[in-house]
């Protein structure tokens, strides 16, 4: 007989000795002939304290397969990232000088949308930056930021090939309305495409006529794309050319350490750009940007545009857009020397003292594109648009710094002893591989004693997200770091 069981019969079975104990209950005010349940109790405390054991193993047995099963269940529906929509992966504030301060950013970048809203959302619900469902979304029917302090960076080419221009443009002005308003604020960044000045200059060639509808005609687009249009304001007031992104938020970093960076730009910038400012900190960066607003300010501003540069165009807002300016330059993508490509890489990040180099533009159906050491180079642009047919994506940086529990350097190296050196071999993983690469020496001066040194450990992780498809790591890796 097993140790829990039903029986039909009233009559009380045999027992043997005074090991088990069997009771009866009638059910109810059911008369004697009706079925009565019977529980097999043993009577020895030692036996019924095994069995207590038993049932508890196998109630635990039971909760953990069904929450692994609903896992597992979750996982083959598509939900690629480890952490729900509601994450809060770190603290907000985190203290810098406490015990365990662990700052973090994570940063998504979308590439080409081309006039399609529904794959957009799909990409920023993947990506774990918006809710788009009907109970979800505001008054005015743009999807709600859930991405906390994250930040969102779009490469650009939001026009154009499709029909969604309107829903794309409001979307966007309302998730970074959303973003900064929060505390710690997220953050949307905005940069032009070839195919926004292209629209500002009116050359229209890739403009769909439904789009054209959607405006309700051309004259009505024209004035949402001009210096006092809802668009064209936009364009002026929020979106630049290119952006040099922190991917650690600076305000919680101890003041001598050098936060990691990324370049984000449509097209790409080359060494010759890059050091067209001159010396200082982004002085390139913003030189690119005052020349792209002063040449986006007068193509909108042109009361008889013709898909030309204005007349008053300056030679050097002429070569912005030129085929080797940030918004057309398709070198990193496509030329064919590794060697080449990676050394004008290596010149150019220098010079915007960056870690990677981020652009659009030239569309890969494959997937993300990652070329040279340390992924220098990503080209994001995957045809996400229907247009093209290509890969719906997003590439993820996660970024942390995380004091360790080490003592102070000042009492491991002793006062006055000879500098430390971090670096020696790191395994990174670089497009999917996993390979060692020498980290450049960091020397590093033993300080008042008082004060200390502390070891931070640092750590990358750069990831292609795909909708339908497995998540890509495209570089991983670490470094200790002295503060």
């Amino acid at each position: 007989m097993p140790l829990l069981g039903h029986t039909t019969s009233s009559r009380r079975p045999k027992r043997s000795g005074d090991e088990w104990d069997l009771g009866t209950t009638k059910a109810g005010n059911r008369s004697s002939t009706s079925t009565i349940r019977t529980y097999l109790l043993p009577r020895s405390p030692l036996h019924r304290l095994l069995l207590l054991v038993l049932l508890l193993a196998v109630f635990s047995w039971t909760a953990w397969t069904g929450v692994s099963s609903s896992s597992s269940r979750r996982n083959k529906l598509g939900i690629q990232l480890a952490r729900p929509k509601d994450r809060v992966p770190h603290p907000a504030h985190p203290a810098a000088d406490a015990p365990d301060a662990l700052i973090h950013r994570r940063l998504v970048a979308v590439a080409d949308l081309h006039g399609d809203y529904e794959h957009a959302l799909n990409v920023l619900e993947m990506a774990n930056l918006i809710d788009a469902s009907p109970e979800a979304r505001l008054e005015d029917g743009t999807p709600r930021w859930v991405g906390g302090h994250d930040v969102l960076v779009s490469t650009g080419d939001i026009v154009d090939r499709g029909t969604d221009t309107i829903k794309l443009y409001r979307m966007f002005a309302s998730l970074r309305r959303q973003a900064s308003g929060l505390d710690p604020p997220g953050k949307v960044v905005n940069l032009l495409g070839n195919h926004e000045v292209m629209n500002a200059l009116k050359d229209w060639r890739y403009v769909t006529s439904a789009d054209l509808d959607s405006f309700g005609g051309a004259r009505e687009r024209r004035k949402a794309i001009s210096s006092t249009g809802w668009i064209g304001m936009e364009w002026l007031d929020h979106y630049n050319i290119t952006a040099s992104v922190d991917l650690l938020p600076r305000e919680f970093l101890p003041e001598e350490y050098e936060t990691p960076r990324a370049n984000f730009v449509h097209g790409g910038i080359t060494p010759e750009w890059a050091a067209s400012g001159g010396d200082g900190r982004d002085a390139g960066i913003d030189r690119i940007n005052t020349l792209g607003t002063s040449f986006l300010r007068k193509a909108l501003s042109n009361p008889n545009p013709d898909g030309r540069s204005p007349p008053d165009t300056t030679p050097t807002e002429a070569s912005l857009y030129s085929a080797d300016g940030p918004l057309w330059y398709r070198g990193y993508a496509l030329d064919a020397s590794d060697s080449l490509v990676c050394s004008r890489a290596e010149n150019a990040s220098h010079l915007l003292l960056v870690d990677f180099l981020i652009m659009g533009h030239t569309p890969n159906f494959d997937g993300v594109v990652v070329r040279c050491p340390q992924a220098k180079i990503m080209v994001i642009d995957t045809g996400i648009s229907r247009a093209y047919g290509g890969e719906q994506s997003a590439v993820v940086f996660d970024t942390e710094l995380q004091r360790a529990p080490t003592p102070d350097v000042g009492r491991q190296l002793g006062l006055g002893s000879p500098a430390a050196v971090v670096g020696g071999m790191k395994k990174t993983v670089q497009a999917g591989k996993e390979v060692e690469v020498e980290e450049e020496e960091e020397e590093v001066t033993p300080m008042e004693h008082s004060k200390g040194m502390h070891r931070w450990v640092e750590r990358r992780s750069v990831t292609a997200l795909y909708v339908g498809r497995v998540p890509k790591t495209l570089h991983m890796g670490e470094r200790d770091v002295w503060l």
